[in-house]
């Protein structure tokens, strides 16, 4: 590990507190690695030794060329495909650094006269491929390599000045009717030389920054000014609203008035009611652990067509009971409202032939054709993790082949929570999930990154078919964050609008909307919630219409004493809140408070206007 470096770069001194390189890797073809999306917990640098690949990073497309350089950032999400007619082969670094490359997403070619940079590269595979690497000659060959393709590029004094010399036009011009064209004929060079330069140096076309600055600008006057819209489309080019309205609702799935409005309405939010809860009664269902059942958590409720109420969990056989031991799935059910509970008998449990470790965190959903629909993750080793739908056509006494929910579009870890998968006033059963970036370094010890980021996954054929409804979510501010957005929840409001919330370690939940079925999702911000690093869950009473949130309200703010035997996550005290509408809540009314416990994972069923079962 190198501890402290200075360097000078592009005229500015930067410190470089620390550099690591974690793999090596030969790739080619048979690898199946040009064709898979995946998500970098690293850092990462490819050489592309033979042929030519058209890279997707972020939903952005680069070519990379027989003996190029590129550099992708970490948490970023990637897959190539090969372009030329002979074999790709490259070599793949994986690093961490706690500073930025300036050469990153840009094809780096080594031309004719760089045979120390070749020779500086193989010498790095050299050293890393077996295995038994030593570290610090890793990282200081990586370290001299990546100075010497900076400034091997930064000789191209003809490049640089002409980017600064665009993105001022571009700037300058706002206002007017922006093209490609114009800018090539202020900057004199062709059109082809400016796309691939601009390309290479900022990762996006030329077009496509244009209507992002646009956007931004536009996004900016709706919300901070009164400008009409006549006016707001004249200060971004466009020669009158109409043509504004069909350029906003084309990149933003909403119109310019509805954006107004909707931000205004977060902008503005109303002081919480003061209405008191309308819950007469509350269950409280926690099968018993022992000694060879530790734990029972993450359940889900049903009823049955006979009257009964059907409670499925996850039932722990392991002595630490950790989230990673041993798990299977079990079912109890109640003929009195949830007064008592038949003894538990075991649905489904792991296949160790197909190394499966662990089934847990259960949803539970009535089908459009009757069926009950049995939602829970599957882990497996080595680190994996998906979810998966089994059908019981008769009322949960079997149940039929899995069908994988959250499919592998990116290899990591899926993380789903319990009592979490919802359908839509429209039909579509969508599941909230959090992925998890997992890969490999020296060793055969996997990375699991806790960084959480939000995905979401849909059917719109009662549970058939999937498909994934968006790219992955992030926080705004990574830096300031150790777990991301973690165990997502989700709520349909009124007006088909959709709420999503997540476990953070920033003190509170924090939210998400959409408004066109989960295809679209602002950026996550803080909501209402204070909350530690635990889950909540808000669902919606069927017979009343009014919705209840359950979570615990006490962040770890830094002098915070935690008391027990046990690990709690400061899980406690435990409330519970009622809304009309799914925004306004009432004041929390409290359910646990026991200083040494921890409540968490709950999951809630309605059997009346009045009455809830709450497991916990």
């Amino acid at each position: 590990m190198i501890q402290s470096i200075q360097r000078l770069s592009c005229n500015e001194h930067e410190i470089i507190h620390s550099l690591e390189v974690r793999s090596i890797v030969l790739r080619e073809d048979a690898d199946g690695w040009f064709l898979y999306e995946r998500l970098l917990a690293t850092d990462e640098m490819i050489y592309l030794r033979k042929g030519e690949i058209r890279l997707s990073v972020n939903n952005t497309f680069y070519t990379v060329r027989k003996n190029s350089f590129f550099f992708i950032p970490r948490y970023s999400l990637v897959s190539g495909i090969r372009t030329s007619d002979t074999l790709c082969e490259c070599i793949t670094v994986s690093y961490t650094a706690s500073f930025t490359p300036s050469l990153q997403l840009r094809e780096i070619p080594v031309t004719e006269g760089t045979m120390f940079v070749e020779e500086l590269m193989n010498r790095l595979y050299d050293s890393g491929r077996n295995g038994s690497v030593d570290a610090g000659e890793c990282d200081n060959l990586f370290m001299t390599l990546y100075y010497e393709i900076e400034r091997l590029r930064m000789q191209d004094t003809s490049v640089t000045p002409l980017m600064n010399a665009i993105l001022d036009y571009i700037n300058g011009n706002l206002n007017t009717p922006l093209n490609v064209e114009a800018i090539c004929d202020h900057v004199g060079y062709t059109r082809d030389y400016v796309s691939k330069h601009f390309l290479q140096y900022y990762g996006t076309s030329i077009k496509k920054y244009i209507n992002q600055r646009k956007l931004d600008t536009a996004k900016r006057l709706l919300i901070s000014s009164s400008q009409s819209f006549d006016q707001i489309a004249a200060a971004v080019g466009f020669e009158n609203a109409t043509q504004f309205y069909k350029f906003f609702c084309y990149h933003e799935n909403l119109s310019p008035a509805q954006f107004r409005k909707l931000n205004a309405a977060e902008n503005n939010l109303p002081l919480r009611k003061d209405n008191p809860m309308k819950l007469t009664r509350l269950y409280h269902i926690a099968p018993s652990p022992d000694t060879k059942n530790p734990r029972n958590s993450e359940g889900a409720f049903i009823s049955l067509r006979d009257g009964r109420i059907a409670f499925v969990y996850s039932r722990f056989l392991s002595e630490e009971a950790d989230d990673d031991d041993y798990c299977e799935i079990a079912v109890i059910t109640s003929s009195d409202n949830g007064e008592t509970w038949t003894e538990p008998r075991i649905l489904a449990s792991p296949d160790h032939e197909k190394r499966e470790i662990n089934y847990m965190s259960v949803s539970l959903m009535r089908m459009a054709n009757g069926d009950i629909g049995v939602f829970y993750l599957i882990k497996s080793m080595p680190r994996a993790s998906c979810l998966v739908l089994r059908r019981s056509t008769d009322e949960l006494e079997t149940l039929g082949e899995a069908v994988r929910v959250a499919s592998p579009h990116y290899a990591g870890f899926y993380v789903v929570n319990n009592d979490r998968v919802i359908r839509t006033q429209k039909r579509r059963i969508i599941v909230p999930a959090a992925l998890h970036a997992v890969s490999l370094g020296f060793t055969d010890d996997d990375h699991f990154s806790t960084r959480g980021y939000a995905v979401f996954f849909a059917s719109d054929d009662d549970g058939f078919t999937w498909q994934q409804l968006c790219e992955p979510i992030s926080l705004p501010a990574m830096s300031n964050t150790e777990i991301g957005l973690q165990e997502p929840g989700l709520v349909e409001l009124p007006g088909g609008v959709l709420y999503s919330y997540f476990r953070t370690d920033l003190g509170r939940q924090y939210e998400s909307i959409s408004i066109d079925g989960g295809n679209n999702w602002y950026a996550p911000q803080p909501s209402q919630f204070t909350s530690p690093k635990s889950p909540m869950l808000i669902k919606q009473n069927p017979y009343s219409g009014k919705y209840y949130a359950v979570w615990n309200p006490a962040p770890l703010y830094p002098t915070r004493e935690i008391t027990g035997k046990r690990w709690t996550g400061g899980r406690t005290p435990f409330v519970i809140a009622e809304s009309d509408d799914g925004v306004h809540f009432s004041r929390p009314v409290l359910l646990e408070d026991d200083p040494e416990a921890g409540f968490c994972y709950p999951a809630m069923h309605f059997i009346d206007e009045k009455t809830a079962l709450l497991a916990y």
